[in-house]
């Protein structure tokens, strides 16, 4: 089927129209960026500046206010960057001509992993504080259930033990079972 003559042929890639920017965080320090420009906020960025414009991916520190330019090919459609870790960005892909600056897109909030996972400490009563946490002690016990008039209690295993290897339990109020 042919095109019309008057009306330019869509991009290969099917998404005709389209101005846009994503981040991805790769890792704590890493962060992927992809764009389109086919829409009209670029042409009009290109047409506003000159042919002679440069495009800039502009990297906003939202955590200190500070900004960056960084020179990007806008055909290369996407860019690592190396970003601090536990930070919040922002990032904007911009024309400028050298003195004004035409902002074309922009993502939403970025904020970076910690470098580091965090720990959750468990809070302990008053009279374990100066005890060192060993073990299953450092975990909360859950309630004990009663089903069917047997009563569950979850109680942790010892520190070392393995439930293979062990004689049954015995049945409460009964015998041992029989082990010949």
């Amino acid at each position: 089927m042919r095109e019309p003559k008057d009306r330019a042929p869509a991009p290969a890639n099917g998404r005709a129209g389209r101005d846009r920017i994503a981040a991805i965080v790769r890792d704590p320090g890493t962060v992927f960026l992809n764009w389109e420009l086919n829409g009209p906020r670029s042409a009009e960025a290109r047409q506003a500046l000159g042919p002679g414009c440069r495009w800039c991916l502009r990297v906003l520190n939202l955590s200190d206010g500070s900004s960056t330019a960084i020179p990007v090919d806008p055909a290369a459609r996407n860019h690592y960057l190396e970003v601090t870790a536990g930070t919040t960005y922002g990032f904007e892909l911009s024309a400028t001509d050298g003195e004004r600056w035409r902002s074309v897109c922009r993502t939403e909030r970025v904020e970076m992993p910690p470098a580091e996972p965090a720990v959750r400490e468990l809070r302990r009563g008053p009279e374990a504080a100066h005890a060192p946490a060993r073990g299953f002690d450092r975990w909360p016990r859950t309630p004990a259930v009663e089903v069917a008039g047997l009563r569950f209690e979850s109680t942790p295993a010892p520190r070392g033990s393995s439930p293979r290897g062990r004689p049954p339990a015995e049945a409460e109020g009964g015998e041992k079972p029989d082990t010949r």
